[in-house]
């Protein structure tokens, strides 16, 4: 369409126009009380003395509601561009079922397992602010986007021992489909200058930064099978050894569509876009949705198949050593095309080797010292590989997939020391080390003017740590006979990552690897007295900072480095009552509600400062309170 259409060309975009859907209504209503749901049932069917059907049914549902605030700026090559303040309503219902059968003889094991899980999720953001600070253009922009997720997965599985322990065989199918559908995102845009006195509709080409709707649907079939034969042998090292093999198919499609307001809106505007964009402001001399998809990038196929082959065996050497060890050879054949542009965007054919090997020492029957070397792989998703951009309104930004992304390959080394003084009481401490090449981080496209997010490779990544481990009951303080009931958690992981980058690389030197937190603590105390029926827990968590956003050195551009997630401690309370056949539990999530806080070093001193830092998105959540009833029958 020519940017000034014909009389005929509008008419034939005010008739598209109007197969829309033009509710752009937002109530206030006083929200009730969240309501979650869940129900479960279990009981066995006795055919005879050796033969036994087993069911389980489970069913929940939830409908919750929250509100919570953010603020979001965003700059370009030259310093900042725009300062945002959101207020955000958020709904989510959801619900789910699983139901599985089993059958089981003496030798022989049948079993069907089926999932369902949906979830939908229904959004208003609210936001004011500046879009453009050097010329001071305010926005008054609200946003209503809807996310429907569905997950159905089937497995029937067999199970057969053949003589007495000759061999056992277990194989198994499966199917999976995965559904997520943006059935309508729409924002309307105003803005006002300081040389006009009142707001105006925003109109223009981009869907991010005028007035317009979205919509997008990914179907993704999957499907599966497994089969392994295992033998035990009474040999001196009490051997066994598994073989196995396993295929997987997926097939995804997925496309994404945008549409804005061109035309004239009313003289008459109501700063709502309820009456600015209803179906009566559609017409040729009014307003009318032109498309803006790009058949190039709104539109992708992702297709994959995984093979592999495995043998484990496990074998006990001096009485003292458990071991297993085992390779696995698997083989990936996958591309992301564009039926419709028939053209290709990525294709990844690699195969991968990876040898295992677990090795534990019993000193006692409470103290162990663990050995163990496993390799692993982590591959591009299709959406990592696929050009598409999504526009994330809470961040102003666009997600873009890269296509060169490469595989990552991992070596994974542990060793553990474990004491169990009595069968709830723990104490661990271990070290571990891993090698990454062509890790994947989550990074900040420069090559884009606005702020955009996508994925990308280095050369390498070394990470290693120690992490501590410990539950303990305090009844030894024989002073205070409740201490009994009272038990002490913590776990704590320190961890430190070095990079070594591709040639050419702008990013920082000697930093961290994206998403790595330099220690992570959880721990807490929990009551439990079965004879009173009081219980309660008390858990704190808090993660150091970390890269969110990989970006470059601050002499390639100051506004595109780093960007990290600041420090949070999150406490959480509950408190349950068991009254006969009853059990009431009382929970408050996250008590200090302490902000979520993503921001850029500026002043390069290693944390957040409030003045000298670059605040980049800031989420302000409130603390939540949950009363659950249960019933055992």
């Amino acid at each position: 369409m020519s940017s000034f259409p014909t009389t005929a060309e509008k008419e034939r975009l005010v008739a598209g126009s109007k197969l829309f859907t033009h509710d752009w209504e937002n109530k206030t209503i006083s929200a009730p009380l969240n309501l979650r749901f869940s129900y479960g049932l279990g009981f066995p069917i006795k055919i005879s003395d050796t033969k036994k059907i087993g069911m389980i049914l489970a069913l929940n549902y939830s409908d919750t509601r929250k509100t919570n605030s953010g603020e979001v700026s965003s700059f370009d090559g030259s310093g900042q561009v725009s300062a945002f303040k959101d207020e955000i309503y958020q709904r989510n219902t959801s619900e789910g079922a699983i139901v599985n059968v089993n059958y089981i003889s003496e030798k022989f094991q049948i079993n069907f397992r089926n999932l369902f899980n949906s979830n939908f999720d229904r959004n208003s953001v609210f936001r004011t602010g500046i879009a453009n600070i050097t010329d001071q253009i305010e926005v008054n922009n609200i946003a209503n986007y809807n996310n429907f997720n569905r997950l159905t997965n089937h497995v029937f599985s067999v199970k057969k021992t053949f003589g007495e322990n000759l061999f056992t065989v277990n194989a198994s199918v499966n199917y999976s489909n995965v559904r997520r559908k943006t059935p309508d995102y729409k924002i309307a845009s105003y803005s006002k200058t300081p040389d006009t006195e009142n707001f105006g509709l925003s109109l223009g080409d981009f869907f991010n930064t005028s007035s317009g709707k979205f919509f997008a649907d990914l179907n993704e079939h999957v499907y599966g099978a497994n089969f392994d034969i295992g033998k035990s042998f009474k040999d001196k090292l009490k051997s066994s050894i598994k073989l196995g093999g396993f295929y997987q198919m997926r097939d995804r499609d997925f496309y994404g569509r945008s549409f804005v307001y061109h035309g004239e809106p009313s003289a008459d505007t109501k700063f709502n876009p309820a009456s600015d964009l209803a179906a009566d402001k559609i017409g040729v001399n009014q307003l009318f949705l032109v498309e803006k998809t790009s058949d190039d990038v709104g539109y992708y196929q992702g297709k994959a198949d995984l093979s592999a082959a495995f043998i484990l065996i496990d074998q006990i050497w001096f009485k003292k050593v458990k071991a297993s060890y085992g390779f696995r050879y698997e083989d990936l054949a996958l591309k992301v095309s564009n039926d419709k542009m028939e053209e290709d965007f990525a294709e990844i054919n690699k195969p991968a080797y990876l040898p295992s090997m677990n090795l534990n020492y019993v000193f006692t029957e409470k103290m162990n010292l663990r050995a163990a070397y496993f390799g692993s792989v982590n591959r591009p998703e299709f959406r990592e590989l696929a050009p598409f951009a999504f526009y994330v309104f809470d961040k102003n930004a666009e997600i873009r997939g890269n296509k060169n992304l490469k595989v990552a390959k991992i070596d994974n080394f542990d060793l553990r020391y474990e004491f169990y003084p009595t069968g709830l009481q723990l104490f661990s401490v271990g070290t571990f080390y891993k090698r990454i090449i062509n890790p994947v981080e989550y990074s900040i496209d420069i090559t884009q003017p606005s702020t955009t997010f996508t994925f990308q490779n280095e050369k390498s990544a070394d990470v290693y740590g120690l992490e501590f481990e410990a539950r303990k009951n305090l009844g030894f303080i024989a002073r205070y006979k409740q201490l009994q009931y009272l038990n002490f958690f913590c776990n704590v992981a320190m961890t430190k990552s070095k990079l070594n980058f591709l040639e050419g690389t702008k990013s920082k030197q000697n930093r961290p690897l994206q998403g790595q937190s330099p220690y992570i603590f959880n721990g807490g105390l929990s009551y439990d007295n079965v004879e009173t029926g009081w219980a309660g827990t008390v858990t704190i968590n808090r993660s150091g900072r970390r890269i969110a956003y990989v970006g470059v050195d601050p002499k390639f551009g100051e506004t595109r480095q780093d960007i990290f997630e600041a420090p949070r401690t999150v406490i959480d309370v509950q408190l349950a009552k068991t009254i006969k056949k009853f059990n009431l539990k009382l929970t408050f999530s996250d008590l200090l509600r302490q902000d979520q806080m993503f921001y850029q070093d500026a002043n390069q001193n290693g944390h957040y400062d409030t003045t000298g830092d670059r605040k980049m998105f800031i989420y302000k959540t409130g603390w939540q309170t949950t009363l659950s009833v249960s019933h055992n029958f």
